[in-house]
């Protein structure tokens, strides 16, 4: 299938990466490292921040799953693409489709050849992705514990969500970044034994 038939894509809106204080909202770039993720930031107006689940496709092809709001890069010649499933989706299902971006596609682009919506729109990803559910529950039975409530999450289908996009313009109020618990005690830590 193509990835046009699965996926809308939103094109990134940001400002460069030194223009940003400290705050909640992950900001998602070309690195492969980290998930994208190169720093937390207030966002600024006329930023595009996205609800997830989505894939984040960076200039460079590297495509990540992100759960939550993020940031992704928008200005300069890394810009990312942001894919949200047209139908139902659970998070096994967007990491399946992140992974094997990555592996049939990423090699297509570079700092020569960038990644964006028309390069990517009509290239084929198998009609049936591997099972990430199958892999994890068997990585579960191993691990057990170790893995946490992750697996409930993992295979809840979420709703196509074009409107769970919010971007600040003129016209618009400042996107609000919720504040982060950042209070460690809270953090369950798994018993390895």
């Amino acid at each position: 299938m193509k990835i046009s038939e699965a996926y809308t894509h939103l094109v990134a809106r940001s400002h460069d990466t030194q223009e940003y204080e400290d705050g909640p909202v992950p900001f998602v770039t070309s690195a492969e490292t980290d998930n994208g993720v190169v720093k937390y930031v207030k966002p600024l107006d006329g930023d595009r921040v996205v609800e997830g689940p989505c894939i984040v496709i960076s200039g460079l092809g590297f495509a990540t799953l992100h759960a939550g709001r993020v940031l992704p890069k928008g200005n300069g010649g890394d810009s990312c693409t942001i894919l949200k499933a047209k139908t139902k989706a659970s998070m096994a299902e967007y990491l399946s489709f992140a992974a094997v971006f990555n592996l049939l596609h990423k090699w297509r682009f570079s700092y020569g050849r960038k990644c964006g919506w028309s390069r990517i729109a009509e290239l084929e990803v198998p009609d049936e992705l591997p099972s990430v559910a199958t892999v994890w529950k068997s990585q579960q039975d191993r691990l057990g514990t170790c893995l946490g409530d992750v697996s409930s999450t993992l295979f809840e289908e979420f709703e196509p969500a074009a409107s769970t996009v919010t971007a600040s313009d003129e016209s618009e109020t400042e996107v609000e970044p919720e504040e982060m618990d950042t209070d460690e005690s809270q953090v369950p830590v798994p018993d390895l034994g």
